[in-house]
């Protein structure tokens, strides 16, 4: 967890250390530059150049670019993915939203604290550096005469945080110098721009009481166990973001410390395989000692083998893996949100406009084998739709691999915030590719795959996680308990 927990920072830290070092190198170029009259055409250019900047800009103190003009400061930024530019004013009044270029004149470089930006939508944090009238000036320890600052989304800052594996329902986030929520992969939590104390009294945050030693100012990791933490929390474990006093927790459920169980068979297969070996091999060198006699020798060996070819079966029937190498797994609103947040930034990139995320469900109630390749089921299946999306979609689903469906329409319920959940029967015969070679040690893995019924619509389908009461890997809530099936 200490290995996650720091990998995670240190992703975050490289980040803020890309950006904090073009800034720096921009900077000094600004300070050696003799013709400031130069300096709109070098931050256009930079700006252009250097895709991986969100913002740059460089603010002149009032009067220092040219005599009569007293605000000049322009202003590049594509925070949204969409290139803008304008003129700053009026950043020398003392409010706290231009601290960005009082306190570097004063402090020299500095990071922001994380503020949310509405007109973006974006939270967001800025790296400020101060720059001299020239290198001389700078030696001699003259004032500086204005700021080049750099507006960072917070949001590409925690996107890979959001694809670590924490576990089945672990995550982590990051809270900022004041202690306020600065990244969790839920953003309405973000942007309600609530500080650790107040998050405390909520169910999701209820396990900060329990970590109050994560916002000391020397902290450099700390761990949490059961001891510490409920049942339901597993584990928790804190570091500074490098660069920055701000703070990464880590959450993590208790199944990532269990081992792959398709290693751990073939592990146990293995020792059982090399202990029967070890035996006959010594049950074979009595005999030729003449300790047993070859009757015993065969009793000996015939037992070793049934024993172990029963303990390797009961090895193959007992661990199984039900996950695909190419499967994204979600069962968690963390895992879903990385999801609709990596969705989101490949539709940004190929210019095409973001598709509606449907939450869906299903429910199996039977499954039967028709032959080798072919399954029957029938169940359950169920949209929601927000108020929003119900005025310019359809509830609709259909499954892939289908070679015979029914699908009949039970029931349609309005929900309090306008939205609309709409639920469905279906019996349905799909096509499987089992894999029969490794038998009697293979497992059939039946995946049932849906689909919007409408294909030309921009919708895809994500896991109603809110309708089942518990997901992990021994939990299978989408099936039910008391189900029935053929031998």
């Amino acid at each position: 967890m200490q290995q996650q927990t720091f990998s995670a920072a240190q992703q975050v830290g490289d980040k803020l250390a890309a950006t904090m070092s073009a800034v720096d190198n921009f900077a000094q170029s600004i300070t050696a530059l003799e013709d400031k009259q130069l300096v709109p055409q070098m931050v256009e250019q930079e700006f252009n150049n250097n895709l991986d900047l969100f913002s740059l800009n460089v603010t002149f103190h009032p009067y220092k670019f040219e005599r009569y003009t007293r605000y000049f400061s322009p202003y590049f930024e594509r925070l949204t993915g969409v290139e803008r530019q304008f003129n700053l004013v009026d950043y020398d009044k003392p409010d706290i939203e231009f601290s960005w270029y009082h306190r570097p004149l004063k402090e020299g470089p500095i990071w922001t604290e994380p503020y949310y930006e509405p007109q973006n939508s974006v939270l967001m944090s800025t790296y400020s550096v101060p720059f001299f009238a020239s290198v001389e000036a700078q030696r001699n320890g003259d004032a500086p005469i204005g700021v080049v600052p750099s507006d960072v989304s917070l949001d590409y800052l925690t996107t890979s945080l959001k694809k670590l594996k924490f576990g089945l329902g672990g995550y982590g986030t990051i809270f900022s110098t004041q202690q306020n929520l600065i990244s969790h992969p839920v953003f309405s939590f973000v942007r309600e721009g609530e500080n650790a104390a107040s998050l405390s009294e909520h169910s999701e945050f209820k396990f900060l009481k329990k970590v109050q030693g994560c916002f000391v100012e020397d902290l450099t990791y700390l761990f949490f166990n059961g001891e510490t933490m409920d049942n339901d929390e597993h584990y928790a474990a804190c570091t500074k973001i490098p660069h920055t006093d701000w703070v990464l927790i880590t959450r993590m459920s208790a199944d990532m410390f269990e081992m792959d169980k398709d290693a751990r068979r073939q592990m146990n297969i293995v020792a059982v395989s090399c202990y029967a070996a070890a035996l006959m091999f010594a049950i074979f060198l009595l005999t030729r000692q003449r300790k047993i006699n070859w009757t015993q020798n065969n009793i000996s060996v015939s037992l070793i083998l049934v024993f172990s070819t029963v303990t390797v079966l009961e090895f193959a029937r007992s661990f199984n893996s039900i996950e695909e190498d190419s499967t994204v797994v979600i069962t968690s609103t963390a895992q879903r949100e990385a999801l609709e947040t990596s969705y989101r930034n490949r539709m940004l990139q190929m210019r095409i406009a973001e598709p509606n995320y449907v939450a869906t469900g299903i429910y199996v109630e039977s499954i039967e084998f028709v032959n080798a390749n072919n399954v029957h089921l029938t169940g359950l299946v169920w949209q929601k739709l927000t108020a929003k999306q119900r005025d310019v979609i359809p509830a609709s689903v259909n499954f892939n691999e289908a070679i015979e469906s029914t699908i009949t329409e039970q029931y349609r319920k309005e929900l309090n915030d306008g939205g609309l959940v709409v639920g469905w029967y279906f019996s349905v015969i799909t096509r499987q590719q089992f894999d029969y070679s490794k038998y009697p040690f293979d497992h059939k893995n039946i995946v049932l795959r849906l689909k919007g019924a409408d294909l030309g619509s921009s919708i895809v389908l994500v896991p109603d996680l809110e309708a089942y009461e518990k997901l992990g890997k021994r939990d299978n809530p989408a099936m039910a308990k008391d189900i029935v099936m053929e031998e």
